[in-house]
């Protein structure tokens, strides 16, 4: 499963299908503006509340595993 960024809102989509945040742009910097923001929520977490599924999709969406959807 992959992070979807869609280029067009900004919208950020977990593997889940859920919508994490909107990504300031565009233009869009693509892995780094995604992997930014992974970097910070993960900092921010408290280890008593992520799980390893949580550790699991912030790693792929470090690794830079990020499609895009849109038209812009």
């Amino acid at each position: 499963m992959t992070w979807k960024l869609n280029i067009d809102t900004g919208e950020l989509t977990d593997p889940n299908g859920n919508v994490r945040t909107t990504i300031e742009g565009p233009p869009f910097t693509i892995p780094e503006d995604v992997q930014e923001w992974g970097e910070k929520r993960f900092r921010e977490a408290s280890i008593a509340d992520i799980t390893t599924d949580d550790i699991a999709d912030y790693a792929q969406l470090w690794m830079g595993d990020i499609d895009t959807t849109g038209e812009t």
